[in-house]
């Protein structure tokens, strides 16, 4: 199981909820590559949700390969399943333009406000955003560390840091957000 909370919490909903259900019952070596073709192909789920399962179950059978519960020999069966559209998206993206924004953004409450300038400003994810701490940000050189990220599990917000130190990073914000907004801020760097 990954280390990593929010991945191991989603192996194990896809585990719980649609793997179990459906093969739990079945020895490894008596899952076909056809039976699971259809299964998939049935499943009233987004094509990328489809291509999530397929590859959890790619992963659970290397794992039963280096384990020795399967033979080494034997390829994976899930290889030769196919999931069409896993990378098409299925809804349209909604994309605001500067003078859309403009007029939203001071509609919002404050809070709503600060994390939607940060993010139109820096382009980060949500999860990025929730993930700043004061600490990251240097008011002097205007810059902003992306060092964590914030996902939540059951109701209660966890912190985790990136999983490379290669995906930490500086964003330059000099003509954005921080301008004008570090001398609320001072007693709490």
């Amino acid at each position: 199981m990954p280390q990593r909370k929010s991945t191991k919490g989603g192996y194990l909903s896809i585990i719980n909820s649609k793997l179990r259900p459906q093969w739990g019952s079945m020895l490894l070596p008596e899952i076909r590559p056809a039976q699971v073709h259809t299964w998939l192909q049935e499943l009233d789920l987004a094509p990328v949700t489809k291509g999530h399962i397929k590859s959890l179950m790619h992963k659970l059978f290397d794992l039963a390969t280096l384990w020795e519960y399967l033979p080494l020999e034997r390829r994976n069966p899930i290889e030769i399943v196919k999931v069409k559209n896993v990378t098409m998206r299925t809804n349209e993206v909604l994309v605001l333009s500067a003078e859309q924004f403009r007029e939203i953004a001071p509609r919002l409450p404050e809070h709503v406000n600060m994390i939607a300038m940060t993010a139109a400003c820096l382009g980060l994810r949500v999860s990025e955003i929730l993930g700043l701490q004061w600490s990251d940000i240097d008011w002097e050189k205007q810059t902003v560390s992306i060092r964590r990220s914030a996902y939540v599990v059951l109701s209660m917000t966890r912190r985790i840091t990136p999983r490379r130190p290669s995906s930490h990073c500086i964003l330059p914000s000099r003509h954005c957000c921080l301008h004008g907004r570090s001398s609320g801020r001072s007693g709490r760097r």
